[in-house]
């Protein structure tokens, strides 16, 4: 498979976020723009490719890992990614050697990359994916380099800003957030610890419809058996899908969204225990769900 398709569909399975539907009106930001006075450095993109898909799919599955248990929660990879290389942007030394490591390839590489892949989203109607990066300093605490600034406004297109550190501040992040995530998400703030020096702040807006919708008569009430073996009734929405896969350890389904550039998948245990089988995971062994494509065969998923 290509690694231009096979990076998409695995990033429609790690990068889904959590939003909370919410409308809220967005104020104008009181904190100083250090953007002002920047011109942004000239960005090289880099053609995603084998070296990229792998890094980055193993930085992915070590975030699901990690995060797997905490809660109903959805994590964005994706966002975690480009809010480390940022930080990675403005270190040095042994840190920046152990970000690298962390991230997977340098972060000269990692920056054309990001920028390539952030050039790249879709934009259409039924399909938008937009990716949004500000970086707040608090006044009095921190000063930042000219270059930084450069870099940040040049590959990542992110905003930044001096600012108090106080109320007027979470008002002014909260009602940046808003508005990157049309209103869907109204806080992320409630206060800021009195050590706090800087946040950077990534959001990512997916909105998009079903290449093969599920409709209404799609829906019917089943038995749901949770993780301690406790049986519950919900509403089940059932289709069938023609891109399902079999593994040794689990199966699962692809669908995808409309245009067929990104895709959801869904992948179930094969004995059920999706604790143990998170324990076992590795990029390796999830990619190898997708190495055949022409076996995929037509089931009710």
């Amino acid at each position: 498979m290509k690694a231009k398709r096979f990076f998409s569909a695995i990033l429609g399975f790690v990068f889904l976020c959590a939003v909370v539907l919410s409308a809220v009106s967005c104020t104008k930001i009181s904190a100083a723009d250090l953007m002002v006075d920047i011109s942004a450095v000239h960005a090289e993109g880099r053609e995603i490719d084998e070296a990229f898909t792998a890094a980055e799919l193993a930085f992915s599955i070590e975030i699901f890992k990690r995060t797997a248990g905490e809660g109903n929660t959805l994590v964005s990879p994706l966002s975690v990614l480009l809010a480390l290389a940022i930080v990675a942007n403005g270190a040095e030394g042994e840190t920046l050697a152990e970000m690298e490591s962390t991230l997977g390839l340098p972060i000269e590489e990692l920056n054309k990359y990001l920028y390539t892949y952030i050039s790249s989203l879709p934009e259409e109607e039924k399909c938008k994916l937009t990716v949004a990066n500000s970086v707040w300093l608090r006044e009095e605490g921190i000063n930042v380099n000219k270059p930084f600034l450069e870099v940040m406004a040049g590959y990542y297109g992110a905003e930044a800003y001096s600012a108090p550190f106080d109320s007027s501040t979470v008002r002014d992040i909260n009602s940046w957030v808003s508005k990157n995530t049309d209103g869907m998400i109204d806080e992320v703030l409630e206060n800021i610890p009195p050590h706090t020096l800087f946040y950077i702040v990534n959001t990512l807006l997916f909105d998009a419809q079903w290449q093969t919708v599920y409709e209404k008569t799609n829906i019917s009430n089943g038995k749901f058996t949770t993780a301690d073996g406790e049986e519950r009734t919900v509403k089940y929405m059932s289709a069938h899908e023609s891109n399902c896969f079999f593994g040794e350890d689990a199966s699962g389904f692809l669908k995808y969204y409309y245009g067929g550039k990104y895709a959801f998948v869904g992948v179930l245990p094969n004995d059920g225990d999706t604790s143990a089988y998170v324990d076992s995971l590795t990029a390796e062994k999830f990619a190898e769900l997708f190495v055949f494509p022409e076996s995929y065969s037509e089931r009710t998923a």
